[in-house]
């Protein structure tokens, strides 16, 4: 092995290492922002889940042949839309 090889492979194990410790530097900030996320929850959010609730259960509704299951559905999504406006 001469000086030349041994400076490429220096030089390649440089870039991998850098771009190694890139890749984890991004994964922990997306960890960190998902967290933030989780530990508040954002209003919008809140919103935005009872307006898909409440079209769901217009769409339930409005089907014109319901069975068992639908009633049940539209049961449960009515539950839940209670436990979102008395959180």
């Amino acid at each position: 092995m001469n000086l030349s090889e041994i400076l490429r492979y220096a030089f390649l194990g440089t870039v991998v290492y850098g771009a190694y410790k890139l890749g984890e530097k991004n994964g922990e900030s997306r960890v960190e922002s998902e967290k933030d996320m989780r530990m508040n929850p954002l209003d919008s959010k809140k919103f935005s889940e009872i307006e898909f609730i409440t079209s769901e259960i217009q769409k339930l509704r409005k089907k014109p042949n319901k069975n068992r299951k639908d009633k049940d559905n539209i049961e449960l999504l009515e539950i839940r839309l209670k436990q979102l406006y008395n959180y």
